[in-house]
């Protein structure tokens, strides 16, 4: 056995072991179990439990970054849910709707890209239409040219890592210009303020670390190159319904037009 199966086993174990530990802190609360002394160390449990399963992630993501192999982007279904891997960081797919929809709404992104900041209205929209039917994802796709797109999409994994992806998502874009000419700390300074207001009680301190995290940049690299190298994305936003791409650069092209395209796929594909 190789060390970084080794590691996959006990990150498993470490997984199923707080997700007992979770279960067993509601199955107090639903019973109303006023047990001060339990409910301590049930707490303590967790956080140790969290604190080894960070760890081994950090040694996973090491173990993969030293390795020389190229990845093989072939061997995923871009149009599908992408779980998650060693290859994206150990962070799959944000989902919301039907996860388990046959038809699946993924957009392609950059935080930075106005385009896709007035996109994202539209977008949700049509999520309230067809929630309870389709699937719907995002992807990062930081455009090089784009200074502060790449941060921008570390910042709103960060906050997925702690649950607030989508409220993440869409404050950033919300108020892309605010941190869209910064830099330097300034720039980590203003993603730190809009997680604070998203996730009050979010741990500030694991945000900031996980911006600059191996398992995040992983996570952005492979969104990225599955994209180009499997959708063949070029540019932002890009959108497709299953295996249809939604055309929304061309010269006739508006937002309206976009929306109404991929309310006609969605019907399409579930007419099937």
């Amino acid at each position: 056995m190789n060390k970084a199966k080794a590691i996959v086993i006990v990150f498993i174990v470490l997984i199923v072991a707080l997700g007992i530990a979770l279960s067993w802190g509601m199955l107090q609360a639903s019973f109303n179990i006023k047990l001060k002394d339990e409910a301590k160390l049930h707490e303590q449990t967790i956080s140790s439990l969290q604190e080894k399963i960070e760890k081994l992630e950090g040694l996973l993501m090491e173990n993969a970054k030293e390795s020389n192999e190229e990845l093989d982007y072939s061997k995923y279904d871009a149009t599908r849910i992408i779980e998650p891997d060693i290859d994206n960081g150990l962070v799959g797919d944000h989902v919301r709707g039907k996860a388990d929809s046959s038809v699946v709404v993924i957009e392609y992104a950059d935080m930075a890209c106005p385009g896709c900041a007035t996109m994202m209205p539209y977008i949700n929209n049509i999520y309230k239409m067809y929630s309870d039917r389709v699937a719907f994802v995002f992807r990062n796709y930081p455009l090089k040219s784009h200074k502060n797109a790449r941060l921008a999409a570390a910042a709103v994994e960060s906050a997925g890592v702690q649950g607030y992806y989508w409220e993440m998502l869409e404050a950033t874009f919300a108020n892309r210009t605010d941190w869209l000419s910064l830099s330097g700390q300034d720039l980590e300074n203003a993603f730190v303020s809009i997680f604070r207001k998203v996730a009050p009680k979010g741990n500030l301190e694991k945000f900031r670390k996980d911006l600059s995290s191996t398992k995040i940049e992983k996570k952005i690299d492979f969104d990225y190159n599955l994209g180009r190298n499997n959708s063949r994305v070029s540019a932002t936003p890009t959108i497709f319904v299953n295996s249809r791409h939604i055309d929304t650069s061309s010269e006739g092209a508006t937002f309206d037009s976009v929306s109404n395209d991929i309310i006609k796929a969605i019907n399409s594909e579930l007419a099937k």
